[in-house]
C-alpha cells in the first residue's frame, strides 16, 4: 500500500466527502449576492453556479437507499455543509432546485439512525468513535422530507439534561421546526433492522431502549485506492445492557508515515477473521465482498456476507462466508464462520474488547464483564476451537509504525486455528448465562 495522499483537487474524478464539504463557497456566495453589482455580481453567480455543479458526483455516494459508504462521521462531515448550502438556497430562492430529490437522500436518516446503537456507533472505516452521533442535519432532512420521527432522535439531544453540543448551535437553531416536537412523540418508529447496499452494512436491534441488544455487520469491499477504507469486510459489533461489548476502533492519525499499514486500518485491527498474519495484508487489495442474503422478523433477524474475494489468492479461500443473527427473543447474537481452503492456515478470530473477560477451563466459553454487566460467550461449533485473551496490538510479523495509537484498555476475545484447512466456527454471545443456539449451517437459517 501506498502512503495515503491527497491531491486536495475538488474537482476531479473522485467522488468523497470533499465535494460537499465546497458548499461554503456558494454558502458564501448566496450571502452577498444581493448586496452586488458588475464583475463582482457577475464573481459570485459564478461561484454559486459551479459549487451547484460540482457536488453533483458527491450526491451519488447516496444512492440507493441512503447508505454513506465513507461512514457516519464523513457522512456528518459532508451532509452539514450540504444542508447549510439546501437551506441558504430555500431562504435566498425559494427553492433547493431539486437537490434534496436525490435518489437516496430521502431515506439517509434511516442509514444514521442503523449506525447508532443504545450506547456507541458503528465505527467502521476511518470514523471517530464516540457514544453517538445524531448530528441537527437529521432534524432539517427529517423537516424537508416530513418524517417527524427521523427528529425525534435530535429533539431528544436537544432536550436532554446530557452536555449541549455548542458547535451546534447555529445548526439547531436553522434546522429546528417547532411542529417536529408534537408530531414526533406521535410518529411510528423506524424499523429496528436495516440492510443497505453499496455501503453493504445490516443493524439488527431487539428494541430502542438503552438496554437493547444491538448488532452491527458491515461488509463492503477491502482498501483499493483513495478513500477511507479499512482491511474490516466481515466486522461486527455488539451493545447490550447499555454496554459497547464489541466495537470498531475507527481512524488512527492521518499524519502517520504508511497510514494504511497502521493497525486500526490492517484487518488484525477489526473484528474478523485474520489468516497467516505477515508484514503484507491479510485482506486483497482491491478486493470484494458483499452482503448476500437477508432476512428481518420480529423474532430474529440475520445477514449473511460472501468474503470468499477479501483476500489474498494465496491463502487458498475456496469459499467463505460469515453469517450474523439476533435472536432478539433470546437476548442472544450469533457469528457464523464458514471457511474452506485448499492448504493448511493459522487463522485468527478477533473481537475487540473493552470488558474484562474471564475464559472457561475447558475454553469453549466466557465471560465478559463491564461495568457490572456480563455477556456470555460460547463456541457452539468448531473442531478444537478454545477461546483465549490477546492485547489489541500488532502482531510481530507486522509494520512498525512510529506513533500509533496504543488501544490501552483494549483487548481481543480470540480463537486460533492453527493448520486448519477449513472450519465451520459458530460464536453466540448472550446476556442470559444459560442460553441455546440453533447451530445450523447458514445454508439453514432461512427455514430457521
Amino acid at each position: 500500500g501506498a502512503p495515503r495522499s491527497r491531491s486536495w483537487n475538488w474537482r476531479g474524478e473522485l467522488a468523497d466527502n470533499w465535494r460537499l464539504v465546497i458548499t461554503g463557497v456558494g454558502v458564501s456566495a448566496l450571502a452577498v449576492m444581493d448586496e452586488l453589482d458588475g464583475e463582482d455580481l457577475h464573481k459570485a453567480e459564478r461561484a454559486a453556479e459551479q459549487t451547484l455543479y460540482d457536488i453533483r458526483r458527491a450526491l451519488s455516494l447516496f444512492a440507493p437507499y441512503g447508505a454513506y459508504e465513507e461512514g457516519h462521521a464523513y457522512w456528518y462531515f459532508g451532509m452539514k455543509y450540504f444542508c447549510y448550502l439546501m437551506a441558504s438556497l430555500l431562504t435566498s430562492c425559494g427553492t433547493d432546485f431539486g437537490y434534496t430529490d436525490v435518489i437516496g437522500m430521502k431515506m439517509t436518516n434511516r442509514y444514521l439512525i442503523a449506525m447508532n446503537g443504545p450506547v456507541s456507533t458503528f465505527d467502521y472505516h476511518d470514523c471517530d468513535p464516540k457514544g453517538s452521533n445524531i448530528p441537527p442535519e437529521m432534524m432539517f432532512l427529517a423537516d424537508r422530507f416530513d418524517r417527524a420521527e427521523e427528529a425525534e432522535p435530535r429533539l431528544k439531544v436537544i432536550f436532554s439534561d446530557a452536555d449541549y453540543d455548542a458547535y451546534c448551535v447555529i445548526s439547531d437553531l436553522y434546522a429546528y421546526n417547532p411542529k417536529m416536537s408534537q408530531a414526533a412523540g406521535e410518529a411510528t418508529a423506524p424499523p429496528t433492522d436495516v440492510y443497505l447496499p453499496i455501503a453493504e452494512v445490516a443493524s439488527m436491534r431487539s428494541g430502542f431502549d438503552s438496554d437493547a441488544v444491538w448488532l452491527g455487520f458491515h461488509c463492503d469491499d477491502p482498501i483499493g485506492g483513495e478513500g477511507h477504507d479499512h482491511m474490516d469486510a466481515g466486522t461486527f459489533v455488539l451493545d447490550a445492557l447499555g454496554e459497547s461489548f464489541f466495537f470498531e476502533l475507527g481512524r488512527d492519525d492521518y499524519n502517520l508515515p504508511n497510514y494504511l499499514h497502521t493497525y486500526r486500518v490492517r484487518a488484525e485491527g477489526h473484528n474478523v477473521v485474520v489468516f497467516n498474519p505477515d508484514a503484507d495484508y491479510c485482506m486483497r487489495w482491491g478486493g470484494s465482498a458483499r452482503i448476500t442474503e437477508h432476512r428481518f422478523t420480529a423474532d430474529r433477524s440475520y445477514a449473511i456476507a460472501d468474503l470468499s474475494a477479501a483476500y489474498r489468492d494465496d491463502i487458498g479461500i475456496t469459499g467463505y462466508r460469515r453469517g450474523v443473527m439476533l435472536l432478539k427473543d433470546r437476548g442472544t447474537a450469533v457469528v457464523r464462520d464458514e471457511i474452506r481452503l485448499t492448504k493448511n492456515a493459522t487463522a485468527y478470530w478477533f473481537a475487540h474488547t473493552r470488558a474484562e473477560i474471564t475464559v472457561t477451563e475447558d475454553g469453549k466459553g466466557a465471560t465478559l464483564t463491564q461495568n457490572g454487566k456480563r455477556l456470555f460467550a460460547r463456541i457452539m461449533c468448531g473442531e478444537d476451537a478454545v477461546f483465549t485473551v490477546m492485547p489489541a496490538v500488532p502482531f510481530p510479523t507486522s509494520p512498525v509504525i512510529e506513533g500509533q495509537k496504543k488501544n490501552e484498555g483494549v483487548r481481543k476475545l480470540t480463537v486460533m486455528m492453527k493448520d486448519t484447512k477449513g472450519t465451520d466456527l459458530e460464536i453466540a454471545f448472550s446476556i442470559n448465562e444459560n442460553f441455546e443456539s440453533d447451530g445450523c449451517p447458514l445454508s439453514g437459517w432461512a427455514s430457521l
